[in-house]
């Protein structure tokens, strides 16, 4: 009987240990299957709060904004010409100069004009987020809207573009975005077009202004 009881004893503990077995490898296994996921968690989240994106839509806010300052610069600074401009060239321009009247456009008709032209082409390079899509990201935005500001030194582009960002189960929302580029050339064009017109008396053209202010300058002026 006493041996009986000890079998019985030790059949009881290879049970116990048994399932204590079972339950420390199940429970490793879980924690395992949870620590997985939390790193497949960690590493969408940091791809969604790392800078590609943010860096992707600001180099084509860049690109498009030196488009713009060399387009614009071909209209008199406008994306889309005012009411007092030719109709019959092959390029039309502005009026700066009519009736005695200085019709030139202040920096801030300049900024706005550019901030249009960023707007209006930005998606051409985006390209719909072709690149990141292929990468399992999935972006859907909404109209940007700028703002710009020129000073003598540089053009700075404030861009509201709403992204939603998803990348498995995780999705961000961004849509902030600023860039500065150079110019200082443009802007010196800009007061020499201004320097030209203060030359200007009533229907006399000062042609040795032109040219005096074409040569300091660099410039190539057409009459």
């Amino acid at each position: 009987m006493k041996k009986r009881g000890q079998v019985t004893v030790f059949i009881i503990l290879g049970i116990i240990i048994l399932l204590f077995v079972v339950a420390f490898i199940s429970l490793k296994s879980f924690m395992a299957t949870q620590q997985a996921k939390v790193e497949e968690e960690k590493a969408q989240q940091a791809a969604l709060t790392g800078e590609s994106i943010k860096a992707y839509v600001e180099s084509c806010i860049e690109r498009a904004t030196r488009n713009a300052i060399l387009e614009n610069s071909f209209s008199g600074g406008y994306f889309i010409l005012p009411e007092k401009s030719t109709t019959d060239l092959f390029d039309n321009v502005p009026y700066y100069f009519q009736n005695e009247q200085d019709l030139s456009p202040p920096d801030e008709t300049i900024a706005i004009e550019i901030a249009k032209y960023v707007d209006e082409m930005l998606d051409f390079c985006l390209n719909d987020f072709k690149t990141f899509q292929e990468q399992g990201y999935e972006i859907a935005k909404e109209k940007p809207t700028s703002e710009a500001t020129l000073s003598p030194q540089k053009i700075t582009l404030r861009t509201n573009l709403p992204l939603t960002i998803s990348i498995g189960e995780t999705t961000k929302h961004i849509s902030d975005f600023m860039i500065s580029v150079p110019a200082t050339e443009f802007y010196q064009n800009i007061l020499t077009a201004r320097e030209i017109i203060k030359n200007q008396e009533k229907e006399e053209v000062c042609i040795t202004c032109f040219s005096n202010l074409a040569l300091e300058n660099e410039l190539l002026i057409n009459i």
